[in-house]
């Protein structure tokens, strides 16, 4: 019987992202074959090892097919009850479904989590033991504005964009009109896709197909930032990000310009380069000039050329290579940099 002693676990089953009252971590799970050295993020359940988060699961028909979801709901439980600083209890679990398929999944989804009624499982080495007293299903778009219906005018749309999905439930009179409701299958991550088939077709360049946003790159190096607001499992998407990119196309380097940087011929002091006459060129005519200007990639921020320093054919090959790249250049005073200031 449901008391008031029961915790409620309020848990979101994305595609993407799990999301709890307080914590947001990415839907992944893989088996650890051996005890791991580092207990960060690992589940251990019935013998075996779990690592949580990291790349998130292939999208499926349903969450219900296999033992993924129902680890990660393991997962996120072990997070709240950690808040409350419990290790054993009572729990119910309240769960969302899509709008749409609602009547249909639910039953089975109700089933699929309520496999053992009581579980004793490890996580981060820390023991749990919880009884499941009841799982509550609710149609997820409808369950996030249920409490502020209140506030609502006589007809107003709800959008609920998910990663793969959204939800579009129109409201008369405080009352969903479930005739009309549906869930298309466009969400950011599908959206993401299409743009992505559209900068292939059209550029012949990927899009972003991790979710990450880098803030700068050169030929050979990014530039990611981190901020206080950034958790573990922000880290972990992007080393598992890089190692995937590396795995799937990583190459023979022979053909590849080389990443080490162009030593220098230094003419001028950079003083007197500087303050010297000078003059515009055409990139292509400038080679054998001694340069007036910085040209650099951002990042990581270090000199191609800086005044002072002659333009060799090394050097104009490297610059034209990375504009192809979509480096992001900066320095001189023609921003396009189709020409170098350089000394008369």
């Amino acid at each position: 019987m449901i008391n008031q002693n029961t915790v409620v676990v309020a848990i979101d089953h994305g595609w993407a992202n799990m999301k709890t009252e307080h914590d947001v971590f990415t839907s992944g799970v893989s088996e650890i074959t051996t005890e791991p050295a580092l207990y960060n993020d690992v589940l251990e359940y019935e013998g075996k090892y779990y690592k949580i988060g990291g790349k998130r699961l292939e999208v499926k028909e349903d969450k219900i097919h296999d033992d993924n979801y129902y680890l990660l709901s393991l997962a996120a439980t072990a997070m709240t009850l950690e808040k409350m600083h419990k290790r054993d209890a009572h729990v119910l679990w309240a769960v969302g479904l899509p709008l749409t398929r609602f009547g249909e999944e639910k039953d089975d989804f109700i089933k699929y989590l309520m496999r053992d009624k009581e579980v004793t499982f490890k996580y981060n080495k820390i023991q749990y033991h919880i009884v499941v007293e009841k799982v509550s299903v609710y149609p997820q778009c409808y369950a996030a504005v249920s409490d502020k219906l209140r506030f609502f005018d006589n007809k107003v749309l709800v959008v609920d964009i998910g990663s793969w999905t959204v939800d579009i439930m129109p409201i008369i009179n405080s009352n969903p009109d479930e005739s009309i409701c549906v869930t298309k299958p466009a969400g950011i991550i599908t959206c993401i896709q299409q743009i992505n088939k559209e900068c292939v077709r059209q550029l012949n360049a990927e899009g972003d197909e991790y979710d990450i946003q880098i803030e700068f790159g050169d030929i050979g190096n990014i530039l990611a930032y981190l901020s206080i607001g950034d958790r573990r499992q922000e880290l972990e998407r992007l080393v598992s990000a890089l190692a995937e990119i590396r795995r799937r196309y990583q190459k023979d380097s022979n053909g590849l310009l080389s990443q080490e940087y162009i030593a220098p011929e230094v003419v001028l002091s950079p003083q007197e380069a500087f303050y010297a006459e000078k003059k515009s060129l055409p990139l292509k005519e400038s080679a054998g000039c001694v340069c007036s200007e910085f040209v650099m990639c951002y990042p990581p921020g270090i000199p191609i050329l800086a005044p002072g320093e002659r333009i060799t054919k090394e050097i104009l090959d490297y610059i034209a290579y990375a504009k192809v790249k979509g480096c992001s250049m900066t320095g001189p005073e023609d921003p396009q940099i189709e020409h170098l200031n350089v000394l008369q």
